[in-house]
């Protein structure tokens, strides 16, 4: 018997009873006695009575009904539950009353779940608006940290964290080398250029732990810049849309404190890299190709192993040979050298320092053979390898024009031979030249 059914018959059986103790005041004798006119069906009550007196019918087990005799009719009085009935219905009332409060509680619980879930959206929607800003507004991409990228954590394992995968506003993956904060005392251990953080890892003073660098030359897929293996490299672009392009992408170009710390790094190591620097082959290691895929430009990241910074398949590819690669952070003006004093990307070019450092005249000149130590130059020069300093000089030529603004191309191109090298530096082409030699890498500080 349900809860409500039970109350439902309890308040009938009330109020019924109320209307028969009010007929039965002046007959209560006859009344009570039908306590005891118990018979086992109403027809056997209705023989054994006469009209008007009282007589009672047990039920189906559960209930015992009260009759009057009405001339021969049964009219049923009150029917009343027997006790095991109604400590049912009791136990019935005491569970639904259980099962109402942990529903409440369950609800409560619920709502109360739902109001922090919808709090944690919007701190997310709020932290990622954050880092949209900080990236420079919503033409950037969003790197989202609450989004497993499968195809980062397969790259990721397979390099042990010395590889990751970086997407651009368009979805396309960018593969980047991930280089440590590094400090000069470990780069040149000699001390000639003096201690403490490497300016690539600086950001306008601030110390930062990592440095992407894209593994390849930059390409175009899908209209936007990025750094993928056995593409065709982006060339023809001047230093202004170098930037602008890359940029939209969620980088930048390169630096020349970036190329600095990778050049340093590679001598600490003992080993330069070699690359295309005779129309598709390594100069000095014939047998070294890529694959040629115009003007003599191999594809990115097609040469073998010593073509890469590490000398191994996960490592920056192409820094020698095949294209030039625009710099920022670095420019003559009328042969003054002025330089970012660290690896703020954001600074501008007014911020640059003014090196007080003149250039020599230099074409096709091996750069290492520009030191003097009776006239040796800035150490802020030195360290940017704009300057040779004696004592860890990378390979490679110089070339430079002491009249107007010049800006920086490193590595050299797909046909320089022995003037190519981590060393080699241009200095001779305006900010909006935009020839065929002509490349850039995407990087990014984190």
């Amino acid at each position: 018997m349900t809860l409500e059914s039970a109350v439902q018959q309890y308040e009938q059986t009330n109020a019924k009873l109320v209307e028969e103790v009010v007929d039965l005041k002046s007959s209560y004798r006859a009344s009570a006695a039908a306590a005891n006119n118990l018979y086992e069906t109403v027809s056997a009550g209705l023989s054994a009575t006469g009209t008007g007196e009282y007589f009672s019918v047990p039920g189906d087990g559960n209930y015992l009904t009260i009759y009057k005799n009405a001339s021969g009719t049964a009219e049923a009085v009150a029917t009343y539950p027997k006790a095991d009935a109604v400590e049912q219905a009791g136990l019935d009332a005491t569970s639904v009353a259980a099962d109402r409060t942990a529903v409440e509680a369950s609800a409560t619980q619920v709502a109360s779940d739902a109001a922090d879930a919808t709090a944690a959206k919007t701190a997310a929607e709020a932290a990622r608006d954050d880092a949209v800003n900080i990236a420079g507004g919503d033409s950037q991409p969003i790197f989202d940290a609450w989004v497993v990228d499968v195809e980062r954590r397969k790259i990721e394992n397979a390099t042990g964290g010395a590889c990751t995968l970086e997407r651009t506003a368009g979805g396309e993956p960018c593969y980047m080398f991930v280089i440590p904060k590094m400090k000069w005392e470990d780069l040149v251990p000699s001390g000639e250029l003096g201690t403490g953080v490497h300016e690539a890892f600086l950001q306008g003073g601030v110390e930062k732990s990592e440095l992407l660098v894209g593994m390849y030359l930059a390409s175009t897929v899908n209209g936007e810049l990025v750094s993928q293996a056995k593409k065709v490299p982006r060339r023809s672009i001047n230093w202004d849309n170098s930037r602008t392009e890359a940029q939209a992408a969620g980088f930048d170009i390169m630096s020349t404190w970036e190329w600095s710390a990778i050049a340093f790094w590679c001598l600490a190591n003992g080993f330069q890299p070699r690359g295309n620097t005779s129309r598709g082959q390594s100069h000095s290691h014939p047998h070294e190709q890529g694959l040629n895929v115009e003007y003599d430009n191999t594809a990115t990241g097609s040469g073998p192993n010593s073509w890469s910074h590490n000398n191994a398949a996960n490592g920056i590819a192409d820094l020698v040979g095949n294209l030039w690669e625009w710099q920022w952070g670095l420019k003559l003006v009328d042969g003054r050298a002025f330089l970012a004093a660290d690896n703020d990307k954001s600074l501008v070019e007014s911020s640059w320092v003014d090196t007080g450092w003149d250039m020599p005249s230099a074409s096709s000149s091996n750069w290492a053979n520009f030191y003097n130590s009776e006239n040796e130059a800035p150490l802020d020069v030195r360290r940017a390898l704009i300057m040779p300093n004696g004592v860890a000089d990378p390979d490679g030529s110089m070339w430079t024009t002491l009249t107007g603004e010049r800006f920086p191309f490193r590595g050299g191109y797909r046909s320089d031979g022995g003037n190519a090298g981590l060393g080699a530096l241009a200095l001779y082409h305006e900010r909006t030249n935009a020839g065929n030699t002509f490349g850039l890498r995407l990087s990014r500080l984190v």
